[in-house]
């Protein structure tokens, strides 16, 4: 599991490096997953499906992480689902145009899902 840029998909990643460096003007925000295979997807899902992860996991051929069109991000020291700051950039970044998602269900998820 990658915790750099390097291999997102080209157009993506100048996307989540402005995401990284605007949410760190906030708090100590760290990248946690960027690109994985499928078979560390394969590893995720099944923890989430054995209930090991607190956070969703989509099925290994469904995950933008594995096109490198994802990041996870969060503080180390707040519960991504109260971090308020999270929340706020979540929405800042899915209301910012409609290929960005990101939900409530799942804070430290950012996705680009071009048309």
């Amino acid at each position: 599991m990658s915790t750099s840029t390097k291999c997102l998909d080209r157009r993506f990643k100048p996307m989540a490096e402005s995401l990284l460096r605007f949410a760190k003007r906030y708090g100590p925000y760290r990248l946690t997953s960027a690109c994985r295979s499928h078979k560390e997807q394969a590893r995720l899902y099944d923890d989430y499906l054995q209930g090991r992860s607190e956070f969703p996991v989509a099925a290994p051929g469904h995950s933008a992480h594995e096109r490198g069109l994802a990041i996870d991000m969060g503080r180390p020291d707040v519960d991504p689902y109260r971090d308020v700051v999270l929340h706020l950039i979540g929405a800042s970044w899915r209301e910012s145009d409609p290929s960005l998602v990101w939900n409530e269900s799942d804070p430290i998820h950012f996705e680009w899902r071009p048309n």
